[in-house]
């Protein structure tokens, strides 16, 4: 016997009645085939039948632990987050689990043992932003249910720059030296005689190195400060 091009039961002896198990909700076309002992082959007419949702049926439901709603994590690049989520079905079994990035599968198990209640997967490669992941069921009734989660991932704040500033040397030199401490960030030097007007001395510096500059000292008061952004914010 065959539902849809799949057989679901076979039997040898008369008068050829069997059960067909794991139909789940939709629509079929049952198919009987007779084999004789001698290889000749009969079909017969399909039979069309529904799988419908028992009476009294309690739906499946599952429900995310981790990641939680507006979560936020802090991270220096594209990052790797665990999802986690519990699953039942009362009066049943899950049969399968599917998990969604957005609208992009990520992860599934076709075969979920019948005492298991809950699943991770850890997701890959997720960028700076807001994310949803949507987790859907499948129970051993043929219903299904879905959850979603939504958290974000952002950069982590840039590191402040340290400065040195040295007293005038005899020459009339003043050493400057600011620090870099965020790897990934691109850092600039700037200097005030007012505090609200700045003039940068230099840009684009950037790496582990402290940086170093000489300027020739002046009478007035001035003042130094470094700054430091992520190139592609």
């Amino acid at each position: 016997f065959s539902a849809n091009d799949r057989v679901v039961a076979v039997t040898t002896t008369p008068p050829y009645s069997s059960f067909a198990s794991g139909l789940l909700l939709g629509e079929y076309d049952i198919v009987a085939k007779a084999v004789t002992s001698s290889g000749s082959v009969k079909t017969s007419a399909p039979v069309h039948i529904q799988v419908v949702i028992p009476p009294n049926n309690f739906p499946p439901t599952v429900r995310f632990t981790a990641p939680t709603n507006s979560q936020v994590f802090v991270a220096s690049s594209s990052t790797n987050i665990r999802a986690a989520f519990t699953f039942s079905k009362p009066n049943g079994r899950i049969l399968s689990w599917t998990l969604y990035h957005g609208s992009d599968k990520v992860g599934e198990s076709l075969s979920v043992p019948a005492t298991q209640t809950n699943a991770s997967f850890t997701v890959p490669g997720l960028g700076f932003g807001e994310h949803t992941l949507f987790a859907t069921v499948l129970s051993s009734v043929g219903d299904r249910a879905t959850n979603s989660v939504t958290f974000s991932i952002v950069r982590v704040p840039v590191t402040p720059p340290k400065l040195k500033v040295s007293a005038p040397s005899a020459e009339g030199i003043v050493s400057i030296q600011m620090s870099m401490p965020t790897a990934e960030a691109v850092y600039q030097l700037e200097q005030s005689l007012n505090l609200t007007n700045w003039t940068v001395l230099v840009s684009g510096l950037s790496g582990s190195i402290p940086f170093t500059t000489n300027l020739p000292a002046s009478a007035n008061m001035e003042f130094f400060r470094g700054t430091g952004v992520y190139p592609n914010p």
